[in-house]
């Protein structure tokens, strides 16, 4: 016999901590497992992005990694403190049947954060990136460098070209806006219809004692 209650609507403080109290009285016999529900099923909104991220050496080809986030807040159907654990992904296909595509280990989530989960790889976007020019002085260091993103699928898509550069560096020229995340990353934002591809040139400069 078991009893449950929602463990999300019956949850307590402690100091620093939560307690969620899911109410059960049950039996298990050897070797038996239950899954047990944090809370109801809710609609919420998610972003989905695909990444292609770099260093300044790298070259080469690669399919973009495939990125979705939520925000835990009220406007989202959530603002809930979310425990630690496993989450997996699913995706309708065509036929609208739910498949499994990944899991992730979700790490508590606090009100308002956001959780950033990964997708996988995907077969239909395409990243190449290429060292056009490289000049190293004996202070300084310039470099040009191409990223093209290819959209070989049926949809419009979301990308974001992260570059990590390291040191005291400036973006002399860029063919599209970027924007600096820290002191050794910058992105560019892109939106990509279906069958196009976008590329980008920039060029950053580097100089030392």
């Amino acid at each position: 016999m078991m009893e449950s209650r929602n463990a999300m609507d019956n949850r307590n403080t402690l100091g620093d901590f939560y307690i969620f109290d899911i109410g059960l009285n049950m039996k298990l016999d050897s070797m038996q497992s239950v899954q047990l529900p944090m809370m109801e099923q809710r609609e919420i909104t998610y972003d989905k992005k695909y990444v292609f991220q770099n260093s300044e050496r790298d070259q080469g080809d690669e399919p973009l990694s495939v990125e979705v986030s939520f925000e835990n807040s009220a406007s989202n159907n959530l603002e809930l403190p979310l425990p630690s654990g496993i989450l997996f992904l699913y995706e309708k296909d065509d036929l609208n049947s739910m498949r499994f595509i990944g899991r992730n280990s979700l790490t508590q989530l606090y009100k308002g954060g956001v959780a950033i989960l990964d997708g996988g790889k995907a077969f239909d976007i395409i990243g190449k990136r290429r060292i056009l020019n490289f000049d190293r002085q004996t202070n300084s260091e310039e470099s040009t460098i191409s990223l093209q993103i290819l959209n070989s699928s049926d949809k419009s898509i979301k990308v974001k070209a992260v570059e990590n550069i390291f040191g005291d560096w400036v973006i002399k020229e860029s063919s599209s806006m970027y924007i600096k995340e820290d002191a050794s990353t910058i992105y560019f934002p892109l939106e990509i219809e279906p069958g196009q591809s976008e590329l980008i040139t920039y060029t950053y400069k580097k100089e030392w004692k």
